[in-house]
């Protein structure tokens, strides 16, 4: 497989990265009550992450025991920690911002992650990053942005000092964790072992913020931390295959594809319309106008 065709598989890893996403986005805001749901015992973010972290697990262990050897012992285990706890961290901020904020809103507020991540790929992973790129970023953040109309997220009453604290912090843990991955996929590592290492590591990382807010989850909410941990193992799994096949910087204005799908379960799942229906319209020609410019960069 050629270099712009692997590249192009990556991105579709990440948009199907991004449809498991949304769905534990949507089943976060709903277990922790942030959209004045009819659940009446809420769960603490942190006992959240443990949880779908955990059954995520035991999903891959079927996966991870054949290949013990290969997995387990890795080259780089210094950079899987520091991996593991950026992913940690960012994971619990963005649950609690999402307590606080509509989805599409959170989403549209975390523009400043992508460009995170693609100045850290210039600075650390000295990827490519011409002008054309940097017109498809820019298009796909402003468009983003326009559909869901951030501004209002600050204006919100569901929008507080905690949630925006929340919302930097994860963020930038995103963006640290990601580059982590793809240096890591640059020395070699596979998307299965990226995986596999995140999961043993980052169970007995998220037990230390939830042993310290337990509660024990009721019989009606197994049936959502099940879903949440077959989600969080599917989508590692994808971005892992995205960032082991294309660059950061090539990977980030499908970030696009974040806010619409996270609009639409936000929609579906809670009522929360950020926008008239016409305005994605607008949306599909600006994704029609970003696959033409990414062709011109990189023809079939």
């Amino acid at each position: 497989m050629n270099i712009q065709h692997r590249s192009w598989y990556g991105a579709s890893w990440k948009v199907a990265g991004f449809a498991c996403y949304a769905g534990l986005n949507a089943i976060a805001r709903y277990l922790t009550g942030g959209a004045n749901t009819q659940l009446q015992d809420h769960l603490p973010v942190p006992v959240i992450v443990f949880w779908q972290d955990f059954i995520a697990l035991l999903f891959l262990l079927p996966w991870m025991l054949p290949q013990a050897k290969a997995s387990f012992f890795p080259q780089h285990l210094g950079l899987h920690l520091f991996r593991v706890i950026a992913s940690a961290v960012a994971i619990m901020a963005w649950y609690f911002t999402i307590q606080y904020m509509p989805l599409a809103q959170a989403v549209a507020l975390s523009v400043i992650g992508p460009l995170l991540g693609v100045l850290g790929a210039k600075w650390f992973l000295k990827e490519r990053f011409g002008w054309l790129r940097t017109i498809i970023i820019l298009l796909s953040l402003c468009g983003a942005c326009f559909i869901v109309k951030p501004g209002s997220a600050l204006l919100s009453n569901q929008s507080n000092t905690l949630g925006l604290l929340s919302l930097c912090v994860a963020t930038s843990a995103f963006a640290v964790a990601k580059l982590a991955t793809r240096q890591l996929a640059n020395l070699g590592e596979s998307a299965k072992t990226l995986t596999h290492y995140l999961f043993l590591f980052i169970v007995p990382v998220s037990l230390i913020p939830a042993s310290l807010n337990w509660v024990t989850p009721a019989l009606v909410h197994w049936p959502w931390l099940v879903f949440a941990g077959l989600l969080t193992a599917l989508a590692i799994y994808c971005v892992s295959n995205a960032l082991v096949h294309a660059e950061v910087s090539f990977l980030a204005p499908f970030d696009i594809c974040q806010f619409m799908l996270n609009a639409t379960i936000g929609y579906l799942a809670f009522m929360e319309l950020p926008a008239p229906w016409a305005i994605w319209l607008i949306l599909a020609m600006l994704g029609f106008s970003l696959t033409t410019l990414r062709k011109s960069q990189y023809p079939n």
